[in-house]
């Protein structure tokens, strides 16, 4: 039984390259692992400036290159990457405080003249027995 190849496969490099130029860095990492011809068409240095300018922005990835030039933009695409996954960790460990601090003071702005303690607890206490 023969396997059947995508119609791209058979298209000229030149051509594939440039659709690899409109994919972003996952995208482009998923092509390369279906066929070793895209496994070396991935490998393009301008293929990677490509997809390092559609997921972050043109301006951010040459910026980025411009700090940091003596690495490939496959490189910058994983430093990249690293840099979003630190951020999106510094955001949760900022905002889920906030979170917490703003449903804390709901809580204990409807209790007044009652002890805080006490009607917190009983308002658990009433919502485990319903």
């Amino acid at each position: 039984m023969q396997l059947l190849s995508s119609p791209i496969q058979g298209a000229p490099d030149e051509i594939n390259l440039h659709i690899l130029s409109f994919l972003g860095i996952k995208d482009n990492a998923t092509m390369a692992s279906t066929c070793k011809q895209f496994q070396k068409l991935a490998e393009d240095e301008q293929a990677w400036k490509s997809c390092c300018e559609n997921s972050f922005g043109k301006e951010f990835a040459n910026i980025f290159k411009k700090n940091n030039q003596t690495q490939t933009w496959k490189q910058i695409s994983q430093m990249m990457i690293n840099e979003k996954r630190e951020l999106v960790d510094i955001e949760r460990k900022v905002t889920l405080p906030a979170r917490v601090a703003s449903v804390a003071n709901g809580i204990f702005s409807g209790m007044k003249g009652e002890s805080s303690r006490t009607s917190l607890l009983g308002r658990v206490t009433k919502v485990k027995h319903n």
